[in-house]
């Protein structure tokens, strides 16, 4: 474990709108804010994209995720998905009558991530996901940083290189727990020992607490069980750690 002085913290961006400002930005408090990911995890175009959007979408979900793997994708570029599934998302709210965020994952060479933040924003995009050990922490903390206007979610793939050996490594409530809301992810995907990931539940208990213990200036970050969650495991997962 490590734990940052009141002049290191200063370093550290943080979420700018963690639990609370997504909940204020969704308008939902006391329920569980549920999240649907889209598969599969890459093959698929845009115009399957936008359908996939707009069915949750309508359907009730807050949050949409492109999966961590599709970034840049040749038949599905940043540009072109932001802006078709911006317009889904627009559609269901108005149907609705509720808010919804969508990630679009823009993970790449650091000298491109600008232009897609500028795709995200120019096509009215709301959330952008980031692969926080592929890009490296000090990129997350510059888009942090740039105060964009969009919600951060950070994904922790490739981090089983850290969470998951035996000998070396690092533990996971720092590598999927504090680290990411340090950097500025204001929401952080975690395996769960609900589903398909093979995490003790102790260890995931240990990175919720991570997201949520006092540290400063910095904000709480929302955490994201995942790995095969379905609705039938909701009702667990509140019981576990509330809504």
């Amino acid at each position: 474990d490590f734990w940052l002085n009141k002049a290191a913290l200063k370093c550290c961006p943080g979420p700018k709108f963690g639990i609370d400002g997504i909940r204020d930005y969704l308008k939902v408090y006391n329920r569980p804010i549920l999240n649907n990911m889209l598969k599969p995890k890459t093959g698929h175009t845009t115009p399957v994209a936008k359908d996939m959007v707009y069915k949750a979408a309508v359907g009730g979900v807050d949050i949409i995720k492109d999966d961590e793997l599709i970034a840049d994708a040749p038949f599905n570029p940043v540009e072109d998905r932001v802006a078709a599934c911006m317009e889904a998302i627009d559609k269901a709210n108005e149907e609705k009558g509720e808010k919804t965020l969508y990630m679009c994952s823009i993970t790449d060479n650091v000298n491109r991530l600008q232009k897609h933040i500028d795709a995200v924003k120019a096509h009215g995009g709301n959330g952008i996901l980031l692969n926080y050990f592929c890009l490296g922490f000090s990129s997350v903390m510059e888009i942090a940083k740039q105060n964009t206007g969009l919600v951060i979610m950070g994904h922790m793939d490739w981090g089983g290189n850290f969470y998951a050996a035996p000998d070396q490594g690092m533990a996971g409530h720092l590598c999927i727990g504090k680290i990411p809301r340090l950097i500025g992810c204001d929401t952080t995907v975690m395996p769960a020992p609900y589903g398909k990931a093979y995490v003790v539940a102790e260890r995931f208990m240990d990175q919720i607490q991570a997201q949520k213990l006092p540290m400063g200036p910095i904000k709480p970050g929302l955490p994201m069980a995942s790995g095969g969650i379905t609705p039938g495991l909701v009702e667990q997962i509140v019981k576990d750690i509330g809504v």
